[in-house]
């Protein structure tokens, strides 16, 4: 490492070859001139430490065209996966049972359109090994055959081992529909539940106490703005009776909600929550109001009677607490600016480290990534970003995750332009370079019709290159 910047040295080989065999399949398997699908060679067996890496690249190549190759990996004898990403392919119920046998232990289908709740039969024939799930979209769970906004009550998992599951964008709002807690029933092991973005009501929060082990849960976006904070309140008050959560993510994105006693409800929900270690509460009015007293900094310094005393925490509802995480990004009356904040990591666009640590921590949430890169943009104009390296790898993931959002190509490649004429390009390694030539030419190719990414693109690749 260089000031932070890794050395600028080539890829492994092992690398280099999973990346040739991505794109030149031919070199491993034989094609069924029938069926069009692919096979392994006779004689060839993949191990198991590349299987995974291979399907991988596969996806990062060309996701439209992934299912075409999942007989390769059907033969679990010759080939073995446990880590499978497939998000936005167009893998469909009869691929994926292609791999019914294989031994999965994590698994993301976000965003697959072409699955059907008959996708689940052959996600619970992983229920011995599977421990992660992460499913996004409304196909798997929905009664796609009758009516495609109902939720199928026969939609079970049954995976007793699983560990985290993600669940994102569903509608569970009806108190009476049962179909989340029969859901969350057959899921006793769950330590991590992600539920953000769906439409949630208080009442099921009460079914989370059937997962005696859960200890972090991801409920973003779903508290909602309400004039009188009552269905709000109400969500906070069941979500205090999980005793052992250590982390806990109630921020909001777009419309900010507000409390009428911010302070009361905050210092009421951490209260009940005695192991929390980890609280984000992005977009919302909980931090509450400071209020400001003038103090004479160097009295303070030399005052003997001030030396030994702790410094008031600036957040009233999170008195007498410390944490490790505290997420304060678009929090009304700017918190991430005041001094003592209770935290050792804080997100908010206070400081340098405040803006990439939430560009890094929001890498899913394609709204609140915005605007953690719309403020990483500001600080560049401003000339006052000294971690380029984080920024930059921070960047390039974001921008790989949303190829399809014209908000995150701009604002990256807007912040890209800075960094490939800055006084630190000269650091940048071959292998972040070709990062940054591809994706830019991604985004210029999908939004051709936006001048802005235009001009970011043609900027940034003259100061690569030639400036």
């Amino acid at each position: 490492m260089t000031n932070g910047w890794p050395d600028n040295s080539p890829d492994r080989l092992e690398d280099i070859c999973v990346q040739f065999c991505a794109t030149n399949i031919e070199t491993f398997a034989a094609k069924n001139e029938t069926s069009g699908q692919y096979h392994l060679q006779e004689g060839i067996t993949l191990p198991k430490s590349i299987c995974d890496k291979l399907l991988k690249a596969l996806v990062d190549i060309k996701p439209s065209t992934v299912h075409e190759n999942f007989t390769i990996f059907s033969d679990t004898a010759r080939s073995q996966l446990s880590s499978i990403c497939l998000r936005k392919s167009k893998i469909d119920d009869k691929c994926l049972k292609l791999l019914e046998n294989q031994p999965i232990v994590d698994l993301e289908l976000s965003n697959c359109q072409e699955l059907t709740r008959e996708s689940l039969k052959t996600i619970n024939k992983f229920q011995h090994t599977l421990k992660s799930v992460r499913i996004e979209g409304r196909s798997i769970f929905y009664n796609c055959d009758e009516n495609p906004n109902v939720l199928d009550e026969s939609a079970v998992l049954e995976c007793p081992n699983l560990r985290t599951l993600c669940i994102q964008d569903y509608d569970f709002n009806n108190p009476d529909d049962l179909v989340l807690s029969t859901f969350l029933l057959t899921l006793p092991r769950l330590t991590h539940l992600d539920l953000s973005n769906c439409g949630l009501c208080a009442e099921h929060v009460t079914s989370f106490q059937s997962l005696p082990q859960l200890r972090s849960l991801n409920l973003s976006n779903v508290m909602k703005e309400d004039v009188n904070d009552t269905d709000n309140k109400q969500l906070l008050e069941h979500i205090g009776q999980l005793k052992a959560l250590r982390h806990l993510d109630i921020s909001v994105a777009d419309d900010p909600v507000k409390f009428l006693q911010p302070d009361i409800t905050l210092s009421d929900l951490v209260s009940a929550l005695p192991q929390l270690v980890s609280l984000d509460i992005s977009g919302t009015n909980l931090p509450g109001y400071e209020k400001f007293t003038p103090v004479s900094h160097q009295l303070h310094a030399n005052s003997p009677q001030n030396c030994d005393e702790e410094e008031e925490c600036c957040i009233v509802g999170l008195k007498g607490r410390r944490f490790k995480f505290l997420g304060l990004l678009d929090c009304l009356h700017d918190p991430c600016f005041r001094e003592n904040l209770p935290a050792e990591q804080v997100t908010g666009h206070g400081t340098e480290d405040q803006v990439l640590l939430s560009v890094q921590r929001y890498q899913d949430r394609s709204v609140m990534l915005c605007s953690a890169l719309n403020k990483l943009f500001h600080l560049f104009q401003a000339g006052v970003v000294s971690d380029q390296c984080k920024a930059l790898e921070c960047l390039l993931e974001g921008m790989h995750r949303h190829p399809a959002d014209p908000h995150v190509q701009i604002s990256g490649s807007a912040s890209l332009f800075y960094i490939a004429k800055g006084d630190q390009k000269e650091n940048l390694t071959q292998k972040q370079k070709r990062k940054v030539i591809d994706l830019v030419l991604d985004g210029m190719e999908a939004f051709s019709s936006e001048k802005k990414m235009m001009r970011n693109g043609c900027l940034t690749l003259f100061c690569l290159y030639f400036r």
